[in-house]
């Protein structure tokens, strides 16, 4: 059993690579596929070792995913309000110190999750008593989100289109994988279409050996980052939410995001041994195949996550090392008009029809609020405000 494990791990991080380096290869739809091809798989491999390799397939793609963020969606460096943090990184030369900072954040984070598994189990499985509270806390998030905005009203126009968008899109029937179409054209296409006729000229990287750390930082940031992802099953809060309250110099803000998003993933198999509910993709595919997780399988899985995180740190600090030494050979324009096929191409034949019209009205969404210079995280409103009206 120990070398079909292994293998299964080795499975899972080289389906890693591939959905952490190709925009539009989502864990979530690799999951989906799993979980379509249901009875196919589960005829020819036990039901933990397909886990497994989703397991490791998700951490590794969490750590990779980086690295074409890294790249895509640069925009010109006179644009500072809307370019994302790790893009200034990336004009100022620092982006691979950024990255091995955000390394050891995630093993910090992966670390001291695992310690804060009993207390996660407790609040969860306590949740009940806090679900009344859920549409009050979402609209608390928005009310953030608009702080340090100065132009408030175009911060609330945004807010209120997107909102309005993510209840179209989730009142459609006929649509499959309404998430799909939404945020790739809210975050995807909008940042690649605003940048594909831009070819960015990167200031040469710096590669220190021995990288300055605060070691005081990388300790507190993965720390309270993992004690709020004890309230990840808050529905609709993303990392972006959580940073915006903070401080979002480049360093915090790729250390708390990453901490965030791997801490989250850990989390949410707590919530499926807790209450049998799925948060992403690969929850939802371990309650498909094993109906229920014991405390056995739960060992198993967080044991992947900790070897999956050895392995993808290498990786991300070695693939990132290669593509940042090279960023000025990079053909950026021709790149950016392939992902931004692939994306078309996958939101054609998993979304069908609507899918399209969702992902034309996001795009036209994401490409105004970045024109208008705002905080792409008025957009997020597009699964807060229909959550709240769920709840409510």
């Amino acid at each position: 059993m120990i070398i079909e494990t292994l293998i299964a791990i080795t499975i899972g991080i080289l389906i890693g690579i591939i959905s952490g380096l190709i925009p539009g290869i989502h864990v979530n739809l690799i999951s989906s596929l799993s979980i379509l091809f249901y009875n196919e798989i589960s005829n020819k491999f036990p039901a933990i070792l397909i886990i497994i390799a989703l397991t490791a397939m998700l951490t590794t793609a969490i750590f990779l995913n980086f690295i074409p963020s890294l790249i895509l969606g640069v925009p010109d460096p006179e644009k500072t309000l809307m370019m994302k943090p790790l893009h200034r990184a990336i004009l100022k030369g620092k982006a691979y110190l950024i990255i091995k900072q955000i390394s050891i954040s995630l093993i910090i984070t992966s670390l001291t999750c695992i310690v804060l598994l009993p207390l996660a189990y407790l609040i969860i499985k306590n949740t009940s008593i806090l679900t009344k509270f859920i549409p009050y806390i979402l609209m608390v998030v928005i009310i953030l989100n608009f702080k340090k905005e100065k132009n408030k009203l175009l911060g609330i126009t945004i807010t209120l289109l997107a909102g309005i968008l993510g209840i179209t899109t989730f009142s459609i029937e006929q649509l499959k994988e309404p998430l799909l179409p939404l945020l790739s054209g809210l975050f995807g296409i909008s940042s690649i279409i605003d940048s594909i006729n831009q070819q960015p000229k990167f200031k040469k990287q710096f590669f220190s050996i021995h990288t300055r750390i605060n070691k005081k930082e990388l300790i507190k940031i993965p720390f309270y980052t993992s004690l709020v992802s004890l309230f990840s099953f808050i529905p609709a809060v993303s990392s972006s939410q959580f940073v915006n309250i903070i401080k979002k110099d480049e360093k915090t803000y790729a250390l708390t995001c990453s901490s965030f998003t791997i801490s989250t993933a850990l989390i949410s198999f707590i919530t499926v041994y807790t209450l049998n509910k799925a948060r992403n993709g690969v929850a939802v595919a371990s309650i498909s195949f094993l109906a229920n997780i014991n405390q056995i399988n739960l060992i198993i899985i967080v044991s992947t996550i900790l070897i999956s995180t050895a392995i993808a740190t290498l990786l991300l600090i070695k693939f990132s090392k290669i593509i940042l030494k090279n960023m000025n050979l990079i053909p950026y324009k021709k790149l950016s008009i392939s992902v931004l096929i692939l994306i078309i191409v996958l939101t054609i034949v998993i979304a069908g029809f609507w899918g399209i019209i969702i992902a034309i009205l996001a795009t036209c969404l994401g490409l105004i609020c970045s024109k208008l210079e705002l905080n792409r995280n008025y957009l997020m409103a597009s699964l807060i405000i229909p959550t709240i009206f769920y709840f409510i």
